[in-house]
Parts: C-alpha cells; structure tokens; sequence
C-alpha cells in the first residue's frame, strides 16, 4: 500500500473463499502454458505466455510484483478480518458545531432593560408629582379648555397683521386649573424675569406701550 495511508505493517485483511478460487481460476489460465524455443523458432502455447516471454528477462521479478499487486488490491478493497478491532495510524477528523458565546454582548439587553425600568419609574414619580391628570396627551380635552383674556386679546390685532401669528406663538402658556375649576390656556413664563416682566411684554404685544 502506498506509505501516504499510514497502514499499519501488521495489518491482517481477508478475501473470501469464492473470490480467491474465482481468481486463481481466472490467473491460472493466463499464466499456465509451455513455452518451446529452437534455432529460428519459437513456439508459445498461449499469446499471455507469449507476452510474458517477451516483456521481461526476470519472471520472478515479474511475479512477484503481480503478487504485490493483487495483495494491495485485496487491502484496498478487501474486508479486515476482525472489524471491530480497527488500527489506522493517523489523525481523524469529524464535522462538528461549535459554538462561541461572547458574553459580554449579555449585558447589552441587560443594561437597556435596566434603563427603560429607570425611564418608567422616573416618568411615574414625574406625573405623580406634577399632578398628570388621566387624559395626558389626548387632544380631544383642548375643545373644552378656556383661553386667559389676556392672550384672546391679542389675536384681533395679530392675526391680521404680517407675522402677527409669530408673535402670538412666542407666547409661552400653561394649562393650568383657575379659580373656578375650569382647565385654561394661561401665560407662563420658565423664568423668573420673563414672569415679571409679562405683563409689560403682553402689554408691548397690544401696543399699549
């Protein structure tokens, strides 16, 4: 056997019976013959004698690599006489899956969950402070608001005038609850010197001043 197999030299193999007296029929009437030689002539009693007459000096050479030959192709093809005592010298190799976790990417849905839990509690506690009432973003409450006169006042004059709408909209307002329990459009300011000087820029809007 070619030495790239790796078979082990001890290595025992089997052919079976019929197939051994299948080819030692079939080898025998190629190889069985007679062969006679005189001055000018030869006489060969088969044309595989002749052929092998005339291929090679050494017939035991030649035999024997046939032999070697028909003994590979019976460890090629042939059957190990105990199968399941198996010997291959070598590596082998199997298809598996394999699977590679990088944990670290775990802490990426941990820490978003961990964020949205924050984001909720806080917006909780925020509506719970400032009094969210249940309709929360819902427009439909808007058609039963009230708008403060003050800001009514300004739209005759503004809504007719170019750029009287901008005007009207840098106005910043609140909805809060007045005196008697109506929910109403107010001026607000965020800081403390827009809320004292309001009324001098509602005042400046209505062209008093």
């Amino acid at each position: 056997m070619p030495p790239s197999m790796n078979l082990p030299e001890q290595s025992r193999y089997s052919v079976s019976d019929r197939a051994v007296r299948t080819l030692r029929a079939f080898m025998n009437s190629l190889i069985e013959g007679s062969f006679e030689h005189s001055p000018g002539l030869a006489s060969y009693s088969s044309d595989w004698i002749e052929a092998m007459w005339q291929a090679t000096s050494d017939l035991s050479s030649w035999i024997s690599k046939i032999s070697l030959i028909m003994t590979n192709e019976v460890r090629e093809h042939g059957t190990i006489r105990d199968p399941n005592d198996i010997n291959y010298e070598g590596s082998a190799f199997k298809l598996a899956n394999y699977v590679h976790v990088q944990w670290y990417w775990m802490i990426y849905p941990g820490v978003f969950l961990l964020i949205s839990l924050s984001y909720l509690l806080s917006t909780i506690v925020a509506g719970a402070r400032d009094g969210v009432v249940a309709w929360k973003g819902d427009s439909l409450p808007m058609l039963f608001s009230h708008i403060d006169p003050r800001i009514l006042a300004l739209g005759p004059e503004k809504m007719d005038v170019p750029k009287g709408l901008d005007d009207l909209g840098k106005i910043q307002v609140a909805l809060t609850r007045n005196n008697q329990g109506y929910w109403t459009f107010e001026p607000h300011s965020t800081h403390d010197k827009q809320d004292n000087d309001l009324d001098d820029n509602l005042a400046a809007l209505l062209g008093l001043v």
